[in-house]
């Protein structure tokens, strides 16, 4: 059985090794505590049993292990300049061996590791099993929860010197298909490819979160465009987001 209270105490030993007076330590620090809940929470409305759901708990509490090397590194979170913080994750929690700290066990090394890898990728690859597929499905809702939490806080403004959008982005978010981080080009891509998380959430209790807590109209209500053309294209985007999931 995972000892969750015991991990996090682990958890918070590893993280003071970096700079806690960095805000980028700290966003992800109280974002990996969140997703570890939230993990809880869609555990519960599956009614996982307790063992699956610390599980679960565990990978959502780990998942972005890798972002605290890559801030110390490269004090970014944008992978495409530095690297991937998935698999950064994954080399140190079991090439280093630290993930013998929080779970004694290897019984779900390869679930722990699959998860953490795939969370920030486009899509959870066919090759993976049932049971790998589902764990990396649950962390990956909860950590997109979490960022639409983070991007729709009611205090914040989002004002863009350049409202360009790529045709790429804004043609795969009309199709409501995934967005490939890659294609973003612009600020207002970056945002385009968050509010496409919607069309990539996997579990119902997911919706219910983020209906619940308004965050997409939240969002929107926070955008101050000025240019007619990203006008148009974000009220287009914001009814589809109603018609599709009443949200």
């Amino acid at each position: 059985m995972i000892d969750i209270i015991k991990a996090k105490k682990t958890f918070d030993k590893h993280i003071k090794k970096y700079d806690m007076n960095n805000p980028k330590i700290m966003v992800k620090y109280k974002h990996s505590l969140r997703v570890s809940d939230l993990c809880v929470r869609l555990a519960k409305s599956l009614h996982l049993d307790e063992e699956k759901t610390s599980l679960i708990a565990l990978i959502g509490l780990l998942h972005d292990i890798g972002r605290f090397e890559q801030i110390k590194l490269y004090n970014t979170f944008d992978d495409q300049l530095s690297i991937d913080h998935g698999g950064l994750g994954v080399n140190i929690l079991f090439d280093e061996g630290l993930i013998r700290d929080y779970i004694k066990s290897d019984k779900y090394d390869e679930i722990i590791k699959k998860a953490i890898y795939n969370h920030n990728k486009l899509e959870v690859p066919d090759t993976y099993s049932e049971e790998q597929a589902f764990f990396s499905k649950i962390v990956r809702d909860a950590d997109k929860i979490d960022i639409y939490y983070i991007v729709s806080n009611r205090d914040k403004t989002y004002k863009y010197d350049d409202e360009s959008i790529t045709e790429e982005v804004l043609d795969c978010l009309f199709r409501k298909s995934l967005i490939d981080k890659t294609l973003a080009k612009t600020d207002l891509d970056k945002m385009l490819i968050t509010i496409g998380y919607l069309y990539d959430l996997n579990f119902t209790y997911s919706y219910e979160i983020i209906r619940t807590g308004e965050y997409v109209s939240s969002l929107f209500n926070a955008l101050e465009l000025t240019e007619n053309k990203s006008i148009k294209a974000f009220n287009y985007i914001r009814q589809s987001l109603k018609d599709d999931f009443n949200i």
